[in-house]
């Protein structure tokens, strides 16, 4: 009878965590070495720096226990997809600096499109070069997926996110997820992506609408001030018009951070709906833990001028690691033919 009841019973499916073992005087030497070269070279040294934190992190990450993460990257595969996007940004924006210059407005809005679709094939030729370098266990990360069609996306959904003043912001962040990951191959196992913007949407309007009420609001009270009354005594119009634009910027940089409520929520839910054949994931980060991260990691980058670079690195990995939870076998996945690891 207990045999029975045993074979009978579900079991309790298997939990793994990421395992993150980097040390923080190593990172933050590394981090200052690479971040120092890069500031030297102009950003030409950046191809290697960003290499070498990607191995070191790699190299200090397992799923579990057995199974090791590494990083197979070269500078100059990194060098070759990135710089060329990152040449036709610098151009695009010396364009777009001499149409404001000379008022030609046409030259602006291209160069301002030119500018935005390049930043963002970048920051994807980027990603796909840093993706397609992992190997977990004995499986290999492949992304099939080209930056020209992501940009487009990306470029389309800023459109709709413009048009409807923002409301719009989560169907498109989960829509550009899920091109993402649905092109993603761990071995032969496929990525899939099936989510809901409904968890979302209340996250989302408090923290977009409240930066933003407040902003308007400041402007509206302190109208008179802006516009220079003459009645008003000029000392204090430029003492008011100081505070104004203070208040407008602590606004704003509240308006960033305060989206980390919403950042983690998008996370769960990305995590949530994601599954690599049997194995499914999920995030314990909060919005207050990602704000902590983020507000930390800012910090560290002013104090420092860039150097602590490393340092936010090796934070942003630690959050990760510790706030991701991955449901099933994993070694059916990343060492399918049972090879010792």
């Amino acid at each position: 009878m207990d045999d029975l009841q045993q074979q009978t019973s579900p079991q309790k499916p298997k939990l793994t965590k990421l395992s993150y073992t980097g040390q923080f005087q190593d990172m933050a030497k590394l981090g200052a070495i690479n971040a120092a070269l890069t500031a030297v070279t102009l950003g030409g040294y950046f191809a290697r720096a960003n290499t070498d934190v990607c191995k070191a992190l790699a190299n200090h990450t397992r799923l579990g226990k057995p199974i090791p993460v590494t990083y197979t990257g070269t500078p100059m595969e990194f060098a070759r997809q990135v710089f060329p996007a990152a040449i036709g940004v610098i151009i695009s924006a010396l364009i777009l600096q001499w149409s404001v210059s000379s008022m030609n407005y046409l030259i602006f809005f291209l160069m301002l499109i030119a500018c935005y679709g390049l930043s963002y094939y970048g920051f994807f030729a980027a990603f796909k070069t840093r993706v397609q370098a992992l190997k977990i266990g004995s499986a290999a990360v492949t992304l099939r997926l080209s930056p020209i069609p992501y940009m487009m996306l990306f470029m389309k959904r800023a459109l709709f996110n413009l048009i409807s003043f923002g409301y719009k912001i989560p169907n498109s962040d989960l829509e550009k997820w899920a091109l993402l990951v649905s092109n993603i191959q761990v071995g032969s196992t496929k990525l899939s992506f099936t989510g809901s913007t409904k968890p979302l949407f209340w996250t989302h309007l408090v923290s977009l609408g409240l930066p933003l009420i407040l902003g308007i609001t400041l402007v509206l009270m302190l109208g008179p001030v802006l516009s220079g009354d003459p009645a008003i005594d000029q000392q204090r119009i430029a003492a008011s018009q100081q505070i104004l634009t203070f208040l407008l910027y602590m606004t704003l940089i509240a308006g960033i951070f305060g989206r980390s409520w919403y950042q983690a929520a998008l996370r769960t839910e990305c995590l949530r709906g994601l599954t690599c054949g049997k194995l499914r994931f999920r995030s314990t980060a909060t919005g207050h833990d990602l704000f902590k991260l983020r507000i930390v990691n800012t910090m560290i980058l002013l104090v420092t001028l860039g150097l602590g670079w490393g340092i936010t690195k090796h934070r942003t990995m630690e959050f990760f690691a510790r706030t991701l939870v991955i449901q099933g076998d994993v070694e059916a996945v990343t060492n399918p033919a049972g090879e010792t690891l």
